[in-house]
Formats: C-alpha cells, sequence, structure tokens
C-alpha cells in the first residue's frame, strides 16, 4: 500500500476532530484533578470545545477544500463530513447543557462523563469521515466504548449499570461482525483478479467500489465477497437499531443515564447513517444491490419491518423513554426510505442526490427533535428512576407549561406535525420514494407515521387533559438546560418554516455523489 507524504499543514484539514480529541484528553485531566469535589466546570469547557469544533466544521461547509491525498487515503474532510459533524456536535453541545442539573440531582457530578462524550463524538466523527473500512471500524469502536461507560454511569441503580452490560454484549456482537466481514472483504480484495495493478489500502472504500463493481461485471461475485458485505451490514443495523437487531434499543436507553441515552440516539443515528450512504452508495454499487443476493429488496423489507415493529410496540409502553426507544427504531426505518430510493434511482442522478439530501434533513431534524424530548424528560426524571412512566405526566402542563409546550413541539415534530422540521424531515423521504416510484414504500411510511401519532399524542393528552398528582417541589431548570430547549425547540420551528438553509448545506454535503457513475 502506497500513501502519498504526510505533511504537517495536512493537519488542518483535522482540525474540527482533533479540537475534539484534545477536548476529550484535557476534560479527562480535568476529572482526574477534581477528584472529590464539584466537577461540574468540565461540563463548561466540553461545551467550548463542541463549539470551537461547529465553528470550524461550519467554515468548511461553507468553504470546502480539497482534501490533500495524504489524508483522503484514510479520511474525507469534506462538506460531507463537515455537515455529520455538525449533527454530531451540536447534539453533544446539547446534551452537555442537559447533564449538568441532572446530574447534580442524581448526584453523580462526575467529570470523565464529559469527556466519555467527547471522546465518543470523536469516534463518531471517524466514523461519518472515513475513507477506509480500517477507520470506520476505529470510529465506531472509540463511539461505543465510550458509550458503554456512559450508559452505564449511574453506578448506585441497577437499571444503568444493566444497560452497560446489555449494549457492551450486543455492541461487542455487532463489531465481531462487522471486523469479520472487513475480512472477508480484506481477502477478497487481495486475491481477486479484479484488482489487480490497484495502488492504495484493499479496505478503501473507493477502491473496494471498484473492485465490486468489475467482480459483479464479470459474474466473478463470490461467496467471500457476499458474506463480507452482509457481515458488514449487518455491524451497521446493529448500531442503527433496525428489525431485528433492535432488542437492545428499549433496555439501554431505558436504564441509561438520560443525557447519555440522548447523545447515544441523536449522535450514533447520524455517524451511522453517514457510513452507510458510504457503504451502500457507493462500495455496493448497482450490480451487488440488484443483481447477486438481491440487497436492496431485503433492505427494503427490513426498513418496513423497522418502521412497523417500532410504531407498533410503541404503542404499549408505558415508560416514556422505552416509548421514545421503540419511536427511535421506528424513525430508522424512515431514514432508510431515503438511502433505499437514492439507490433505486441511482445516487449520482439529479433524483438520487434529492433523496440522499432528505436523509441529511432528517439526520439534522431527527437530532434536534430527539433531544429536546429526551431533555424535558430528564428534568422531570428523578433519582432511581422515578417520573419516567407516561401518567406520571398527568397535569404538568398546569403546574410547567413553558416545558410541556417545548415537550409538545419535541413530540409534534417526532410525529411529523406542521410546520416542525419532523414534518418536513418525513415530507422529503416520502417525496424522495414517490419520485423513485417506490409507491409501496411511501404508503408504508405514511401508514406508520399516522400510527405513531396514538402515542406521541398520548404523553401530551395526560399532560392536558388529567389533573395533576401531587409531587414534591422540583428547583427550576438550570439555565443550560433551558439554552438548551430553547435553541432546540426555535430550531424545530425554524426549520420547519424555513427548510431551504439545512437542504443547501446538505446539497452541498452531497455534492459528491454526482460522481459515481455506473448505475443507468
Amino acid at each position: 500500500m502506497n500513501l502519498a507524504p504526510f505533511a504537517p499543514a495536512d493537519l488542518f484539514h483535522l482540525a474540527p476532530l482533533l479540537v475534539v480529541l484534545g477536548g476529550a484528553l484535557v476534560t479527562m485531566l480535568m476529572a482526574a484533578f477534581a477528584r472529590g469535589r464539584d466537577a461540574s466546570f468540565i461540563g463548561g469547557f466540553a461545551l467550548a470545545f463542541f463549539a470551537a469544533a461547529i465553528w470550524l466544521d461550519l467554515r468548511a461547509l461553507a468553504s470546502p477544500v480539497p482534501v490533500p491525498e495524504s489524508v483522503a487515503a484514510m479520511l474525507t474532510p469534506d462538506a460531507f463530513s463537515a455537515l455529520a459533524d455538525i449533527v454530531i456536535y451540536a447534539g453533544g453541545a446539547l446534551c452537555v447543557m442537559m447533564a449538568g442539573g441532572y446530574f447534580r440531582t442524581h448526584q453523580l457530578v462526575r467529570g470523565e462523563f464529559f469527556s466519555l462524550m467527547l471522546f465518543s463524538a470523536a469516534g463518531m466523527s471517524l466514523m461519518a469521515m472515513a475513507a477506509d473500512l480500517l477507520v470506520l471500524i476505529i470510529g465506531l469502536e472509540l463511539a461505543s466504548l465510550s458509550l458503554y461507560v456512559m450508559a452505564a454511569f449511574s453506578r448506585t441503580t441497577r437499571a444503568s449499570p444493566e444497560a452497560g452490560l446489555k449494549y457492551f454484549v450486543t455492541g461487542a456482537f455487532a463489531s465481531a461482525f462487522l471486523v469479520f466481514g472487513a475480512g472477508l472483504l480484506y481477502g477478497f480484495a487481495v486475491s481477486s483478479p479484479a484488482g489487480e495493478g490497484m495502488a492504495g489500502s484493499p479496505l478503501n472504500i473507493g477502491i473496494l467500489a471498484i473492485q465490486i463493481r468489475n467482480a459483479a461485471a464479470v459474474g466473478a461475485v463470490t461467496p467471500i465477497l457476499a458474506a463480507g458485505l452482509g457481515m458488514v451490514l449487518v455491524g451497521m443495523a446493529f448500531k442503527l437499531g433496525m428489525v431485528p437487531f433492535h432488542m437492545w434499543v428499549p433496555d439501554v436507553y431505558q436504564g441509561a443515564p438520560t443525557p447519555a441515552t440522548a447523545f447515544m440516539a441523536a449522535g450514533m443515528k447520524a455517524a451511522a447513517a453517514a457510513a452507510l450512504v458510504k457503504i451502500l452508495l457507493v462500495a455496493f454499487g448497482k450490480d451487488m444491490l440488484f443483481g447477486t443476493g438481491g440487497w436492496w429488496t431485503l433492505l427494503a423489507v427490513l426498513a418496513v419491518l423497522t418502521m412497523s415493529v417500532g410504531n407498533l410496540v410503541a404503542l404499549a409502553q408505558n415508560n416514556i423513554k422505552r416509548m421514545l426507544a421503540y419511536s427511535s427504531i421506528a424513525h430508522t426505518g424512515y431514514l432508510m426510505l431515503g438511502l433505499l430510493a437514492a439507490a433505486w434511482v441511482g445516487p449520482g442522478t439529479e433524483a438520487g442526490i434529492e433523496a440522499a439530501v432528505a436523509v441529511g434533513y432528517y439526520v439534522a431534524a431527527y437530532m434536534l427533535m430527539n433531544v429536546t424530548a429526551f431533555a424535558v424528560v430528564s428534568y422531570f426524571e428523578t433519582p432511581r428512576g422515578g417520573n419516567l412512566l407516561i401518567s406520571d405526566y398527568a397535569g404538568l402542563s398546569r403546574q410547567h407549561p413553558g416545558l410541556m409546550l417545548i415537550l409538545a413541539v419535541g413530540l409534534f415534530s417526532l410525529a411529523g406535525m406542521p410546520p416542525t422540521a419532523g414534518f418536513f424531515a418525513k415530507f422529503y423521504v416520502f417525496k424522495a420514494a414517490i419520485d423513485a416510484k417506490l409507491y409501496w414504500l411511501a404508503v408504508a411510511g405514511v401508514l406508520n407515521s399516522l400510527v405513531s401519532f396514538y402515542y406521541y399524542l398520548r404523553v401530551l393528552i395526560y399532560a392536558y387533559m388529567h389533573e395533576p398528582i401531587p409531587a414534591a417541589p422540583r428547583e427550576a431548570p438550570t439555565a443550560l438546560l433551558k439554552i438548551s430547549l430553547g435553541f432546540s425547540s426555535l430550531a424545530i420551528l425554524w426549520y420547519g418554516l424555513f427548510p431551504t438553509s439545512v437542504l443547501s448545506a446538505a446539497r452541498n454535503a452531497f455534492a459528491f455523489l454526482a460522481s459515481i457513475k455506473g448505475w443507468e
């Protein structure tokens, strides 16, 4: 493998990632020296590092520059990864603002949580900008290992360590599939005649795409190639919570501290979706998706099952975090509609790029509405998992009208009610399916979206139409929580009323798909 010489100036292309990694190391040292004292101030430093990284990514998204060959062999810090980074880092910043008051109430103020969140965000960023399966695996493990500890962070409760253990076991299982699949793809790449004379890493996604296309063109698709691609897909499906690889989601979401739940739901979905764009639309190619193995049909069936199982099981949930967990599963299915539509019409076509843009908009909107809902839940949750039943929200609109209004914005957006960002997110992915003439997928999505209104509105019916339950007085929300809730709820409404800013940024990010050929 021959790599271009690396110059120190090339590191500037990785500045946002380096800022977050540096912040993780700095906050880790601060947490070590703050042992035994109030470490809540470390959250302010984590917030500053996230803000600096977002600013750098905004500049990269507004004025993209060519990526040097020394970096492009393994990483692609381009407009696409910058958009994914902004979603991940913004979600992290909002969760940091949520965490301060939550941890004080639950007596969990330990600074290492913020360091873990920064490390996890850095891993998610690596997943989004990975140009090589090896880098994707490293990023996935960095993100996952941090999330395992974050899920088990509340050691005084039984549910949190149990959630961390379940996440670790199922996550290790998923990682094993991904690594084994990458190993099989490496074996295919170095042994296939389709790759003879090609320079670069055998696991580079662009090189793999050429080799897979060449092998499919001459009918040389081997069982090793098919098994490798299948295992990589299984690993990513675990991380996205797709059916039938979703069983860990409700237990982990319920047991983990709520700020950790919000971050793993929003951040990991964005990172895994970005990685799946490259795997499905770049590496697989038309012949593998629609020819040998029928991968597209299988993924379409799984997308419908994911939407349906998530929504139908959410109907029966009485715990609001479990309800939001099954909601997250359903949203993975909606997200897949955009990717499937882009693959159906060809990602390099105008319709394919618009379908991918819909996915980008959906990921950004989901981050905002998901974090908004979990932030309100985090305020009302009491130590040892109290106040998490939907019935516990009875009459809260009279006691906390502002917070219930913000929760209504988040839940209406998750349901797809206009004029929120969630409405346009679903509208664009359903439109992409209709434009691709995938009417059955669009109908499945619309019907599932209608089902979801029941369990989202159920929470608001309790809050607005039931008598309040006597409860101990709560402290007022912290200033940072108010800022987080105000920003996320206003952003939901702003991007619902004026979606063009996010759409234009997404079109800039997905412009690289225009170079993909061979789908005609």
